[in-house]
């Protein structure tokens, strides 16, 4: 099933934002994986490069970088990107 939400902009809110190359790609390659557990490794190899694997934390920053563009301010607290602690996150636009 191929992905209709544009990933330019947030389609999740009602104001548009731009996302820099690197959180693109992340969500990029969460919205393609939708529901799907993706691990740490998995995410840091495919947008960062195999030298950053095991750099979690570049990994936690641009999470929440990108749930503050992506995920609503105001009302009902919705995340669109679960975090399975210790293992990675997967994109849940349900």
């Amino acid at each position: 099933m191929r992905s209709t939400w544009p990933l330019t902009s947030s389609a999740v809110t009602a104001k548009r934002s731009t996302h820099a190359r690197t959180e693109y790609d992340l969500l990029r390659m969460l919205v393609r994986n939708r529901g799907r557990l993706l691990t740490h490794p998995m995410l840091l190899s495919e947008v960062w490069g195999p030298a950053y694997a095991d750099d979690v934390q570049v990994l936690r920053t641009h999470i929440a970088r990108l749930r503050a563009k992506i995920e609503p301010a105001s009302g009902p607290r919705r995340h669109y990107i679960r975090t399975e602690p210790g293992v990675g996150y997967r994109f849940d636009p349900m």
